[in-house]
């Protein structure tokens, strides 16, 4: 690979996949992402990819189809109280 165009996404991923496995997301475990920026699509397909249960944190349902392509398994609007105290207890792990 270009180490240009590699860079961003070795930052990312390693930013994102080191507190995955330290914290052992993968099959049997519920991990939130928040956001679906450059950081947080990274780590939604690492999850997934490591078998967890994803659930993604989006301000706005327009990323939600985006967030379901990438793999995730659930999509929750995080400026709507009812779905946000819905989420209570929920996850293994957090990712912001």
């Amino acid at each position: 690979l270009d180490p240009a165009g590699a860079a961003p996404l070795m930052c990312a991923g390693i930013t994102t996949y080191s507190p995955l496995r330290r914290w052992g997301a993968g099959p049997g475990k519920t991990v939130g992402i928040v956001g679906l920026g450059g950081l947080g699509h990274i780590a939604l397909k690492i999850a997934h990819a490591l078998g967890a249960e994803v659930v993604q944190f989006t301000r706005t349902m327009d990323k939600a189809a985006e967030a379901r392509a990438l793999g995730a398994d659930d999509v929750v609007l995080s400026t709507d109280e009812k779905q946000m105290a819905a989420q209570a207890g929920r996850f293994d792990l957090i990712l912001d």
